[in-house]
């Protein structure tokens, strides 16, 4: 099954935290990554930029309104979103076991449905309420 791990973290930089912290920092999610991708279960990984570098687009109304950067009243930041591909949820649970970069870090994990020219398949099914 595919999983989308979307990790979440306080901005920072080398400013922020120290130069030693930074770089044991990007070592460290080096390493995960290495580690996904050794483990063969690396899809593609998706880093964003800093904030800063973001738009946010929202819709209300029926106008789109464009905003430059985050539209976040905090500090914590979505900073990239890896898709990997494993057994099942426990599994996805094992692949981000903590060892990615610290600053606050925390990370959703969802199933996904993949999205072919000829529509959606492999959607997750939900429970029946009845």
């Amino acid at each position: 099954m595919r999983y989308a791990l979307i990790h979440h973290h306080v901005e920072a930089g080398p400013e922020d935290v120290g130069e030693e912290q930074w770089n044991e920092a990007q070592a460290a999610f080096a390493a995960y990554l290495d580690a996904l991708d050794d483990a063969g279960v690396l899809i593609t990984a998706g880093i964003l930029q800093p904030g800063a570098t973001a738009m946010t687009l929202r819709a209300a109304g029926g106008k789109l309104t464009v905003h430059d950067g985050p539209f976040t009243e905090t500090k914590e930041q979505f900073g990239g979103i890896f898709f990997i591909d494993v057994r099942d949820c426990t599994a996805a649970v094992h692949m981000n076991d903590g060892s990615g970069p610290g600053f606050g870090e925390y990370t959703r994990i969802s199933d996904t449905g993949t999205r072919f020219p000829s529509g959606l398949r492999g959607l997750p099914r939900r429970p029946s309420s009845t």
